[in-house]
């Protein structure tokens, strides 16, 4: 399981996105800007593709997201 405050992931921490199955955050303090969690650290990530192939999701949608991509590392 991923440690979410070492992480700095809150609920409020940032608005998170599925793209495509890819977990996504913009405006996280720490990693600001369009990132990726398919891997640690983020990895920045093209809003344009976001916009285009993502949606918004709930904070727990975002957590049980990125706990299944960890388990395929």
């Amino acid at each position: 399981m991923i440690d979410l405050d070492a992480w700095g992931l809150t609920e409020d921490s940032a608005l998170f996105y599925n793209v495509e199955g890819i977990p996504a955050t913009i405006g996280h303090q720490v990693y600001p800007g369009c990132m990726a969690w398919d891997e640690l650290p983020p990895r920045p990530f093209r809003v344009e593709s976001l916009q285009r192939n993502g949606w918004m999701i709930e904070f727990e949608d975002f957590v049980k997201l990125l706990s299944s991509r960890a388990g395929e590392a």
